[in-house]
């Protein structure tokens, strides 16, 4: 018995104003071998000031994170939930949906930290956003000789 053909389906070059569909990258995607993976985001491509101040800015955003981190479970655990007026805390803030009673100095020092996590988090961002084009994520479409090709 023989099967008749309903489609014509035309090969992935023969439509390239069409983008490939996930099932034909997941086909082209097995079919790379031993070509070398590139990296998604063209971080090479990048200038070298541009690459100093996104480490220097990820690695500033990781020591906001603990900081704040640290402040923010240190004073859960120990700050008092009334005011103590011999000690000095009578200064009231809310952790965890509670409200903490610190000294001036500790929640300027807590007020700081969130301040700087946000503030990495924001330029971060931005910078990510300003950078678009240079950390597009490349696509994938299959050269002339059958082997993926990132563009």
């Amino acid at each position: 018995m023989r099967v008749k053909q309903v489609h014509n389906i035309a090969p992935l070059d023969a439509l390239p104003h069409l983008r490939p569909t996930s099932f034909q990258l997941w086909v082209m995607y097995l079919r790379m071998g031993d070509q070398p993976m590139q990296t998604q985001f063209r971080w090479e491509q990048l200038p070298r000031w541009k690459k100093a101040l996104s480490l220097s800015l990820a690695t500033l955003g990781m020591i906001a994170f603990l900081w704040h981190a640290h402040l923010w479970f240190d004073y859960g655990a120990r700050m008092p939930r009334a005011p103590q007026h011999e000690t000095g805390r009578i200064y009231p803030f809310q952790i965890k949906c509670i409200t903490l009673y610190a000294t001036h100095a500790e929640l300027a020092r807590f007020r700081a930290s969130e301040a700087l996590l946000y503030g990495s988090w924001l330029v971060t961002f931005l910078m990510a956003v300003l950078w678009q084009k240079a950390w597009a994520p490349l696509t994938a479409h299959e050269g002339t000789d059958g082997k993926v090709v990132f563009r």
